[in-house]
């Protein structure tokens, strides 16, 4: 883990029992998790100084089963999506961490990541590989989201500032929901088109502006980035500059509208984070020696 205080121009390592880390949440400067490979979470409550596992078992050489999105809805409830048929839940603020079954008719391919409603924790949403799966009752039950037919095998983002707005790729398009996904409409983007398997939406400043991360295809090559600006809540985009290798993560600052932060899959030796300070018309290299090869996961305070 490496954590800087002065916006890049030094870091500090923080060493963890793990090989990947797939997700990070910073609730504020001091509380931060990160999500890993081998069904384990780190917590460090004095700003990533130190860490420890709040849920997982020691190390196991070869990884194991990732854990992949993080979120908090109050100040006590949180999830974590498992790369399987699981989440696991904290009531107690992210200091203890329990494995929940899926339900039953929860399909039986993984999950890629869980998502809430802008305003509503009840409403959720996860990611499968083949299906969209979302939720009323907080994940009591679950319904597929669209038809698995028509709405292939792609990821899909929630709006951060409105309520019932989802966004979910096609093959060669972005989808948009005004109705918590039960109905869609194609949105057309810039620099797409070739079948997008991460998604991300920053909401940017004013309100209704929204930055789109996307990279694609299907690990086949080759690979693109691509970045979209809507001033629109997202019905039409713009295309921006977009950072030179595949997204992997993102992250916009908070009160600073025109800073954005971009992790790509860089190789290593090379630097995999980005930052844009000019919003999005460009894109510079944050190079530090301890900085370089795949970003996975970015969280700025």
């Amino acid at each position: 883990v490496l954590l800087t205080r002065n916006a890049g121009t030094t870091w500090q390592t923080a060493e963890l029992d793990t090989r990947i880390l797939y997700g990070a949440l910073m609730r504020d400067s001091l509380d931060l998790f990160v999500t890993a490979d081998s069904l384990r979470i780190h917590r460090s409550t004095d700003g990533g100084t130190t860490w420890i596992r709040v849920l997982g078992s020691l190390y196991r050489p070869g990884g194991g089963i990732p854990f992949r999105g993080l979120v908090f809805f109050d100040d006590s409830s949180g999830f974590a999506s498992l790369y399987e048929k699981s989440v696991a839940r904290s009531s107690d603020g992210g200091a203890s961490w329990q494995l929940l079954p899926r339900p039953g008719d929860f399909p039986s391919q993984p999950s890629v990541d869980v998502l809430f409603d802008a305003s509503n924790p009840a409403v959720r949403f996860v990611n499968g590989s083949l299906q969209r799966q979302r939720s009323f009752d907080a994940g009591v039950t679950w319904q597929t989201v669209g038809d698995p037919v028509t709405l292939p095998v792609m990821p899909i983002a929630t709006s951060p500032t409105r309520s019932g707005l989802v966004f979910g790729s096609g093959y060669a398009v972005l989808r948009r929901s005004v109705d918590t996904g039960t109905t869609w409409t194609d949105t057309p983007t810039v620099g797409g088109g070739r079948g997008i398997d991460y998604l991300g939406i920053v909401p940017g400043d004013p309100p209704l502006e929204y930055f789109l991360f996307a990279s694609g295809f299907l690990n086949v090559p080759p690979r693109f980035a691509v970045v979209n600006r809507s001033t629109h809540e997202g019905v039409t985009w713009t295309g921006t500059a977009a950072p030179p290798d595949e997204i992997l993560s993102f992250a916009r600052a908070p009160g600073s509208p025109l800073v954005l932060y971009a992790g790509t899959n860089a190789p290593v030796g090379i630097a995999g984070l980005y930052r844009s300070s000019d919003h999005g018309a460009s894109w510079q290299p944050i190079v530090t020696g301890d900085v370089s090869g795949p970003v996975t996961a970015i969280t700025v305070d």
